[in-house]
C-alpha cells in the first residue's frame, strides 16, 4: 500500500511539473492544484511534500526569481499550507459537513498561501510583497477552484481506496 501511495505521490509532482509551466507571474503558477489533489487523497505528510517539491519545481521553471533562499521559505509556506488545508478539511468534515468542510479548508488555504506568506517574506521582499499579492491570490483560487472541481469529479472509489492506506 505504501508504494502505491509513493507512487501516487511521485505522478502528483509530475502533475504539479505541468502546472508550473502555467505561468501567472514569475514562479507564481498553477502548480498548487495537484498538490492539493494529492494532498486530500494521501493526507498530510504527502500533502507537505508536494507543496515543497511543486513550489521548487515551478520556481525551478522560472530561475528563482526572488532568489533561491526566498524561494526555500515559500516552499516551506507552500509545505505547511498544505498540511493545515488538510487537517482543517478532515476536522471540518469530521465534525460539521461537507460543504463547510470545503469553504474552510478553502479559506484556511487561501491565508496561508497568501497573506501569512508574504507576512512571513516581508522583511526579506518588503515591497514588493504588495506586488505579489493581487497575482499570488489570483493564482490561489485558480489553484484551489481547479484542485476542488477534480477532486469531486474523482470517484468515490479512489477517495475511500487512498484515504483509508
Amino acid at each position: 500500500m505504501k508504494i502505491q501511495k509513493i507512487t501516487l505521490c511521485s505522478l502528483f509532482v509530475a502533475m504539479c511539473f505541468i502546472g508550473g509551466n502555467i505561468k501567472f507571474m514569475g514562479s507564481i503558477a498553477l502548480d498548487a492544484a495537484p498538490a492539493l489533489i494529492g494532498t486530500l487523497l494521501l493526507g498530510p505528510y504527502y500533502g507537505m511534500a508536494l507543496g515543497f517539491f511543486g513550489h521548487i519545481i515551478s520556481s525551478l521553471l522560472s530561475g528563482f526569481p526572488l532568489s533561491l533562499p526566498v524561494h526555500l521559505i515559500i516552499a516551506l509556506m507552500m509545505a505547511l499550507t498544505m498540511y493545515f488545508y488538510s487537517v482543517s478539511r478532515r476536522w471540518l468534515e469530521q465534525r460539521v459537513n461537507h460543504v463547510v468542510a470545503i469553504i474552510g479548508s478553502g479559506v484556511v488555504m487561501f491565508l496561508f498561501n497568501c497573506p501569512i506568506s508574504l507576512l512571513a517574506l516581508y522583511p526579506l521582499i518588503k515591497d514588493m510583497a504588495f506586488v505579489l499579492f493581487p497575482a499570488l491570490a489570483l493564482a490561489a483560487l485558480c489553484n484551489l477552484v481547479i484542485a476542488e472541481i477534480v477532486y469531486v469529479a474523482l470517484p468515490l472509489s479512489w477517495k475511500k481506496k487512498f484515504m483509508k492506506m
